[in-house]
C-alpha cells in the first residue's frame, strides 16, 4: 500500500546547475544496478525532465515546475517520477512547445505482466489524483510509452491518441526509402554541409522562415533560443545547421539530447529557396548520427499527425508509435469540440 508519505512534490529550485538534472533516471550510474536487472518494465523521464529545459520554461512560460514522484530510483521498488507545470493560481498547464510533458516509470524485477500493470494503475491513479486536485487548463500530452492511460479514462478526462515517428539506435541507413538516400546523396553533391552551431541567430532565421511560409507562430524569439541554450547547455540542446554552397544558410534544427532516452525533435526550419534542395534531409541525417554517438537511445521525430508530414518522416523507416492526451470536460473543451464540428462540416461541404 502506497502511504502519504511517499509522495514527494517539489519545485525547480534545487540549488544546483540548472545545466545538470539531478533526476536520477538521468544519472546513469544511480539506476544501473536496477534498470539491468531481468523482467523490469522502464518508461523513462526523458530530456524534457532536464532541469534547464524546466527552467526555460518556467521563465518563458511563466508556468512553475512541480515534481510528483512516489518511490525512489536508487531503490529496488516501483516508481513514477513525473513533472508538470502550475500557474499562480495552482492550476495546471501545458506549456507551448513542449511536445509531451514528462513522465517516467519503473516496475520491480518480474515475470508476471499482472505485476507491472498493478504497480503501473496504483501509481498512476495517485498522479491522476494529483492532476484532478490542481485540475488542467488545457490539453496535457503524455510521453510515448505510456499505453496503458486507464486511469485516466476512469477518472473521466478525455482522452485523444496521435502518433509520432521514433528512429531506434543504432540506425541504419539501409532501413530508409530509396528516395531519402537519392536526397542525401544529391544534397552532398551539390555541395550542401551540415554543422553543430550556437548561433541561435541562424536558427531563428530558419524557424522564421517555416513559420511565414506555414502561417503558424512558435512564439520564440532568438533571444528565448539563446536563453534556453545557456540554460540546458549545448552538451543537451544540439542545434544545427545546413548551409549551401555559396555558404548561406539553408535549415536549421534544435533537439534536446539526454544519454539513456530518446533525443526530442524540437524545432525545424528551412528557407523557401532550398526547400526543393532535399537539404532537410541532409541535415536530420547528420545530426542523428550524432545523437547516437552522444549516446541516445533514439531520435523522436515529434508527430506524425498531418499526411505531409507524416509521409516524409515514413521514409527514415522509423517505428510509428502512439501516444496519448487528456483534456477535462469544461465550456473549454465544448468550444473547441464545436469549432473542430463546424470546420469538420465546412472541409465536407467543400470536398461535397
Amino acid at each position: 500500500m502506497i502511504t502519504d508519505s511517499h509522495i514527494h512534490v517539489v519545485g525547480p529550485d534545487t540549488g544546483t546547475n540548472p545545466r545538470e538534472s539531478t533526476s536520477p533516471e538521468n544519472v546513469d550510474t544511480r539506476e544501473a544496478s536496477i534498470n539491468t536487472l531481468a523482467g523490469v518494465h522502464l518508461i523513462p523521464k526523458g530530456a524534457l525532465a532536464l532541469d534547464g529545459w524546466l527552467e526555460f520554461n518556467r521563465i518563458k512560460w511563466g508556468y512553475e515546475p512541480r515534481r510528483f514522484q512516489i518511490g525512489s530510483w536508487s531503490e529496488n521498488k516501483p516508481v513514477i517520477d513525473a513533472t508538470y507545470y502550475v500557474d499562480k493560481k495552482g492550476n495546471i498547464h501545458h506549456p507551448r512547445r513542449n511536445p509531451y510533458l514528462p513522465i517516467g516509470f519503473r516496475s520491480t524485477p518480474t515475470t508476471h505482466p499482472g505485476k507491472v500493470t498493478h504497480q503501473w494503475l496504483d501509481h498512476a491513479t495517485l498522479l491522476v489524483q494529483e492532476m484532478l486536485q490542481h485540475g488542467l487548463v488545457n490539453t496535457m500530452t503524455l510521453p510515448p510509452g505510456i499505453l496503458d492511460i486507464r486511469p485516466w479514462t476512469w477518472a473521466g478526462f478525455q482522452v485523444s491518441v496521435k502518433y509520432t515517428y521514433i528512429i531506434d539506435f543504432p540506425f541504419d541507413f539501409a532501413n530508409t526509402s530509396k528516395e531519402f538516400r537519392r536526397k542525401i546523396r544529391r544534397c552532398e553533391s551539390l555541395g550542401y554541409r551540415v554543422e553543430r552551431t550556437t548561433d541561435m541567430n541562424l536558427i531563428h532565421g530558419c524557424l522564421a522562415a517555416s513559420e511565414a511560409r506555414q502561417h503558424y507562430d512558435l512564439g520564440l524569439s532568438a533571444e528565448d533560443l539563446e536563453l534556453a541554450r545557456k540554460l540546458i547547455g549545448d552538451e543537451h540542446l544540439q542545434a544545427y545547421a545546413a548551409f549551401a554552397p555559396n555558404g548561406d544558410i539553408a535549415a536549421a534544427s534544435v533537439s534536446l539530447v539526454q544519454p539513456g532516452t530518446a533525443a526530442i525533435g524540437l524545432f525545424a526550419g528551412t528557407h523557401d529557396a532550398h526547400l526543393a534542395s532535399g537539404v532537410t534531409t541532409l541535415l536530420d541525417a547528420k545530426s542523428i548520427q550524432d545523437f547516437e554517438t552522444s549516446g541516445a537511445t533514439g531520435f523522436d521525430l515529434c508527430g506524425a499527425n498531418m499526411p505531409t508530414i507524416a509521409a516524409f518522416k515514413s521514409s527514415w523507416g522509423a517505428r510509428l508509435v502512439p501516444y496519448y492526451s487528456v483534456e477535462e470536460y469544461s465550456m473549454r473543451r465544448f468550444a473547441k469540440w464545436s469549432r473542430n464540428w463546424w470546420q469538420f462540416r465546412m472541409q465536407r461541404a467543400k470536398g461535397g
